[in-house]
């Protein structure tokens, strides 16, 4: 049986949020740096290119990474380092 809280169906958890930034390519190099956190419910750092749901990648976007965070007594914790979610596929 899982517990907790419930939750309204697409919307972030109240202890964990992901965030996402899409590449030109998905190599280790590609990766972005890791963002600042904000101590703000729903903290996406759009002015540097992150989303708040995955856009899926593209021939222009190859790779899409995500970062995440989580809320200990009531105080949000660093993003962590960015992982890739999603990497273009040339042949399928």
């Amino acid at each position: 049986k899982i517990s907790g809280a419930d939750g309204k169906p697409g919307a972030d958890g109240k202890a964990d949020e992901f965030i996402y930034k899409r590449t030109a390519t998905a190599g280790d190099l590609d990766r972005p740096d890791t963002p600042t956190s904000e101590q703000v419910d729903d903290y996406v750092p759009t002015d540097l290119g992150w989303t708040d749901n995955p856009r899926g990648v593209t021939t222009t976007y190859q790779g899409e990474w995500v970062s995440t965070r989580s809320k200990k007594d009531g105080k949000w914790g660093p993003f962590s380092q960015p992982a890739l979610w999603s990497k273009w596929g040339a042949n399928g």
